[in-house]
């Protein structure tokens, strides 16, 4: 059986640890997940900001539209 090592990030006893951070197996996933949830909202956060974008232009674009034709562009323009 391993030796219990000290998990310097949840300060507990576990067998396995990383070598490189310290941590314990159950921590690194922890700290893996958390890192793929930022991912995903930041992702999340451009895509609706880009979307933000698009739907601003588009509400630019039939305000033009408005003031160069009138209420109803099928009639023509004034």
């Amino acid at each position: 059986m391993a030796a219990a090592e000290w998990c310097i990030r949840c300060c507990t006893y576990r067998t396995v640890l990383d070598p490189v951070t310290g941590w314990c197996v159950v921590c690194t996933a922890k700290a893996r997940n958390d890192e793929q949830k930022l991912a995903d909202e930041d992702e999340e956060r451009r895509l609706m900001e880009e979307v933000g974008r698009e739907s601003n232009a588009i509400k630019k674009a039939r305000q033009r539209m408005r003031e160069e034709y009138g209420a109803n562009p099928r009639k023509g323009r004034r």
